[in-house]
């Protein structure tokens, strides 16, 4: 889960320090702090090795380059001051550039324009 997430819905402890209430699924009654970097954490989850057995991280390097692009769209979003989604809705065109250059090959990875439609 990606802290930039998580810290939205935290307390401020100090400098990259943000913590939440957590629980896990086992002992759902037993609620206990956790920092935003320690929640759903799953070290090497996207990890792979080329075909020459070199171990590599560039699927966790992609996501974390497409999180760090949009960040200042959901920034905008999430941040308002009248809080989340804002009252200047939609967003900018500009913003809903950013977004779809940054999710639209994820979403439908075809090359030609036009390939996927909001029906699939």
């Amino acid at each position: 889960m990606p802290q930039m997430y998580l810290r939205r819905f935290a307390e401020h402890r100090g400098r990259r320090q943000h913590e939440l209430t957590v629980r896990r699924t086992v002992g759902i009654d037993a609620p206990f702090p956790a920092m935003a970097g320690n929640i759903l954490a799953e070290r090497g989850y996207y990890w792979g090795t080329t075909l020459e057995g070199v171990p590599h991280h560039a699927v966790e390097e992609l996501f974390s380059q497409l999180e760090t692009n949009a960040k200042p769209v959901f920034d905008a979003m999430l941040d308002a001051p009248e809080g989340a989604l804002p009252q200047r809705w939609p967003l900018t065109v500009d913003e809903r550039l950013r977004l779809a250059e940054e999710f639209g090959p994820l979403v439908c990875p075809k090359a030609t324009p036009g390939d996927c439609s909001a029906g699939g």
